[in-house]
């Protein structure tokens, strides 16, 4: 369970990164 959530904020985060790159 914790891997999931930790694996939920990575996914966020590159979310986040690939938005601003465009």
């Amino acid at each position: 369970m914790l891997k999931w959530s930790r694996n939920k904020s990575v996914s966020s985060h590159s979310m986040i990164h690939s938005f601003k790159q465009i």
